[in-house]
C-alpha cells in the first residue's frame, strides 16, 4: 500500500504522527485498515489527519448514487424557471453522490426566524487533510474553471493557484473546503438540534454534548455540485449521510477501540431538489468494530434517536442477500468467530421493517497484547425523511 501527503507547515507534525503510526504498526505485524481504531479518542481529536483516516473506514451508499438530472433550481414560482436561464441553479459535477471526509473550519447554524423560510440550511465548511479528500475537492474546484457563467467565473488573477492546483508544501488546506449543506426535516429540527446535531440557533458544535469542539471532523455524503446561484463553487448540496466518532466525552470505555460513532441519513426538505433528494431516502451505512476475542462480553449499544417512517417499498430495492436481522427486538445474539459472540442492544424496538442490519468482513488480527475480530455492522434502511442513531462499541468483563 502507497501512503502519499501533502505537508504544510502548522499540520507537519501530525503528518509525521500518521506516518509514525502506520510505520510502527507495519512492524509489529501486518498492517490492517482497523489498526487506526486502536488510537486513543484524545490523540484523534488533537490530530484530525488520524481522526479522518478512522472516519474514511466508514462505507455509505445510497441506492441513487449516480443521477439523470443535471441541475436543480429554486422553487420561486415563475421566477425560479427564469433565473436559471441565467445561470443561476445548482449544477452536477459529474452526476454522481460522493463520500468526503475532513474537518469542519466553519459553520452556520439557522435561528428561529430562519423558519419562515423553506431554505433553512445547516452549512459547514469542511476542508481535507487526506490526500484522495483532497483530490476530490481539486476536482470540485477545477470544475469551476469550465463553468462559463459571466461574471459567475472563476477570477481570472488565480486559476493557477490552490485550489485549482494542486497543494505543496506551503499550501493551507482551508482552501481545499468544500461547502456542505441540508434543510432538515422540519417537524425534527428541534430532537436533531437535542439529540444529533446542532439545528438551531444559538446552540453551536462547540456546546453540542455529541462534539464539544468547535472544528470536529465529520463524514459526508451527498450531491457534488456547483452552486452557481453563489458564483459556481464547489459543494456537498444536499449532504444525506452525516457521520462522525465522539471522541470528547469518556462513557465508561475499558479499552481505546471501544469507539462511539454517531450517524444520520437526512433528506433535503427545501423544496429546492426535488429529483436530487425525494422520499424516502434509501441506502446503507457500514460502521466498523473491533472487539478483543478473551470471552468478553462484546456488545453494541445502538441508540435510536430521531426518526419519522420508514419505507419497505423503498427497502426492497437494495436487493441486499445477507441474512438480515430485523429491529423488532431490542436484544440478538450472534456469534462471530470461534466461539466468540456479539450482542446488539437497541433502546427500543422499531416494528413494521424498513430497517435491518448484518454484519459482514468479519476477520481475526494478532496483535502483540492479543487476538482481535474485526468486521462491519451494516445498517441498511429506507427513511421517510429522516433516522439518526448513536452506536456505541463496548466490551463488558464477564
Amino acid at each position: 500500500m502507497t501512503f502519499r501527503f501533502y505537508l504544510y507547515p502548522m499540520n507537519q507534525y501530525k503528518t509525521l504522527f500518521l506516518i509514525i503510526f502506520l510505520v510502527t504498526g507495519t512492524l509489529a505485524h501486518a498492517q490492517s485498515p482497523f489498526d487506526i481504531l486502536f488510537v486513543d479518542d484524545e490523540e484523534l481529536k488533537e490530530n484530525p489527519v488520524l481522526n479522518e483516516t478512522a472516519l474514511d473506514l466508514v462505507d455509505v451508499y445510497l441506492v441513487d448514487s449516480t443521477y439523470k438530472r443535471r441541475s436543480e433550481r429554486h422553487r420561486l414560482f415563475i421566477l425560479g424557471a427564469i433565473i436559471r436561464v441565467f445561470g443561476y441553479r445548482w449544477q452536477t459535477i459529474d452526476r454522481r453522490r460522493i463520500k468526503f471526509v475532513g474537518t469542519i473550519n466553519k459553520e452556520r447554524i439557522p435561528g428561529r426566524d430562519s423558519d419562515l423560510f423553506t431554505e433553512y440550511d445547516v452549512n459547514y465548511d469542511i476542508y481535507p487533510h487526506l490526500p484522495h479528500y483532497i483530490d476530490v475537492a481539486l476536482e470540485g474546484w477545477q470544475a469551476r474553471l469550465t463553468t462559463i457563467k459571466g461574471r459567475k467565473a472563476a477570477p481570472k488573477d488565480n486559476r493557477d493557484q490552490p485550489p485549482y492546483a494542486a497543494p505543496d508544501s506551503t499550501t493551507d488546506l482551508t482552501k481545499y473546503r468544500l461547502h456542505s449543506e441540508l434543510t432538515p426535516h422540519v417537524d425534527s429540527r428541534d430532537a436533531l438540534n437535542a439529540f444529533f446535531y446542532p439545528t438551531v440557533a444559538p446552540m453551536h458544535l462547540a456546546r453540542h454534548p455529541n462534539f464539544l469542539e468547535s472544528k470536529p471532523s465529520v463524514g459526508v455524503y451527498g450531491n457534488f455540485v456547483l452552486d452557481c446561484n453563489h458564483r459556481c463553487h464547489p459543494e456537498i448540496h444536499p449532504y444525506e449521510v452525516l457521520w462522525w466518532l465522539d471522541v470528547n466525552r469518556n462513557q465508561g470505555q475499558l479499552d481505546v477501540h471501544e469507539k462511539t460513532w454517531h450517524v444520520g441519513l437526512l433528506r433535503d426538505v427545501s423544496n429546492r431538489f426535488k429529483h436530487w433528494s425525494s422520499s424516502p431516502r434509501t441506502g446503507e451505512i457500514a460502521i466498523p468494530f473491533v472487539f478483543k476475542m478473551d470471552n468478553r462480553a462484546n456488545v453494541i449499544e445502538w441508540d435510536h434517536q430521531v426518526f419519522n417512517g420508514f419505507s419497505n417499498e423503498g427497502f426492497a430495492t437494495l436487493e441486499i442477500n445477507d441474512n438480515l436481522s430485523y429491529l423488532e427486538v431490542t436484544e440478538q445474539k450472534h456469534e462471530l468467530l470461534n466461539g466468540e459472540y456479539l450482542t446488539i442492544r437497541t433502546n427500543g424496538s422499531i416494528l413494521g421493517g424498513g430497517i435491518a442490519y448484518y454484519l459482514s468482513d468479519i476477520a481475526t488480527e494478532e496483535r502483540t497484547d492479543g487476538r482481535y475480530v474485526t468486521g462491519y455492522l451494516n445498517i441498511p434502511m429506507s427513511v421517510k425523511d429522516v433516522y439518526t442513531a448513536e452506536l456505541r462499541m463496548r466490551e463488558l468483563r464477564m
